[in-house]
């Protein structure tokens, strides 16, 4: 049996193999998507892979999850309201 950080990095795909997005954004299919917005950046791979290692310690979290929490304790630095987790 394959650990859970064997399986989520066996689920990346490259870029090239990714479908492409739809026109229509908003369109996605996925209702839990409906009224979001994609905010990404592009990092040095060591970022996913420690991503990954705290998904591994606690595989409850998932990595929207994640970063839910990181941006919303950016945004209690900065004295911003906390908006990200949807509560």
């Amino acid at each position: 049996m394959s650990t859970l950080l064997e399986r989520l990095k066996g689920a990346a795909k490259p870029a090239q193999e990714a479908k492409s997005a739809p026109k229509d954004s908003n369109d996605t299919g996925q209702s839990s998507r409906a009224g979001k917005v994609l905010i990404g950046g592009h990092f040095d791979p060591a970022v996913r892979s420690a991503l990954l290692s705290i998904r591994v310690d606690h595989p409850e979290k998932t990595t929207q999850a994640l970063l839910e929490e990181a941006l919303d304790l950016l945004f209690e630095r900065y004295k911003k309201p906390q908006a990200a987790r949807v509560r």
